[in-house]
């Protein structure tokens, strides 16, 4: 994409049989740097076995920057085929992921102006570094 797009939908899944050992996929934007360095951006979205998809409300914007791409964190689930059919390997083990945008004018087109959401402000580590998280986890158990 050669300019800023607004993301109205996105989703994950996993393709015929890989659906048996995918146990999640998350994907992050990456964008260049002033040196031409790919650099994470923010997360595009996470996907575990039964999720659906993610549809951005109306009236905001979740921007996916010119010119990035999508990085991939994909983990096989070994109580799927793996684990009742040892040493088979699933052909065609694939993940795709599908991105609807807003037309190129949704930021100007209507009386009043989406919400901006960048991608950098959707990130889920905030308090995770600091050990918040695994207290909170831990607290609930």
């Amino acid at each position: 994409m050669t300019q800023d797009r607004c993301i109205k939908a996105v989703q994950v899944k996993p393709r015929g049989d890989a659906a048996a050992v995918v146990h999640h996929a998350n994907s992050d934007v990456e964008s260049q740097d002033e040196n031409g360095e790919w650099q994470k951006y923010g997360q595009l979205t996470e996907y575990a076995m039964g999720k659906w998809g993610e549809l951005v409300p109306e009236g905001v914007c979740r921007t996916m920057p010119a010119d990035s791409r999508v990085a991939w964190d994909i983990h096989m689930f070994p109580g799927g085929v793996g684990a009742t059919a040892p040493g088979t390997m699933i052909k065609d083990n694939v993940v795709e992921i599908g991105l609807w945008f807003h037309d190129d004018d949704y930021m100007t087109a209507s009386a009043k102006t989406p919400y901006k959401q960048d991608l950098k402000l959707y990130r889920l580590t905030d308090g995770y570094e600091a050990a918040s998280l695994s207290f909170l986890l831990m607290a609930t158990r």
